[in-house]
């Protein structure tokens, strides 16, 4: 309703994943997290002309720089303090247990429906 006749939606999402599965499963152990929840379009039916362009980028990440990634996304820092603490701690364990870095994908997403 918020879009005028002829107006364009546009929705940008980024995710991060793991480039390597089994570095997947070592943090996933030690967070003891669960599967992140993908986004539903179902609201684009509404729309014609529905375009999905993807991008894929590898990026490498030290320690310190995923332990300052890792507190900015919201399910972290829904957490007390002491949990952040611990997870901070368990997920800097793995890396260090990884040889101190890990490879991640970037995955933007961009849609774009027509009103």
């Amino acid at each position: 309703a918020a879009l005028a006749p002829g107006g364009t939606l546009a929705i940008f999402r980024h995710r991060y994943a793991f480039a390597d599965p089994a570095v997947e499963q070592a943090i996933g152990a030690a967070i003891g997290g669960t599967a992140p929840i993908e986004p539903d379009y179902a609201e684009l039916a509404l729309f014609s002309r529905v375009r999905e362009e993807a991008s894929h980028e590898h990026h490498e990440f030290t320690r310190e720089r995923y332990l300052r990634l890792m507190q900015t996304f919201s399910p972290f820092r829904r957490n007390s303090p002491d949990r952040q603490a611990a997870l901070l701690e368990a997920v800097g364990a793995a890396i260090d247990n990884l040889g101190g870095s890990v490879v991640l994908e970037l995955r933007t997403t961009l849609v774009l429906a027509r009103a």
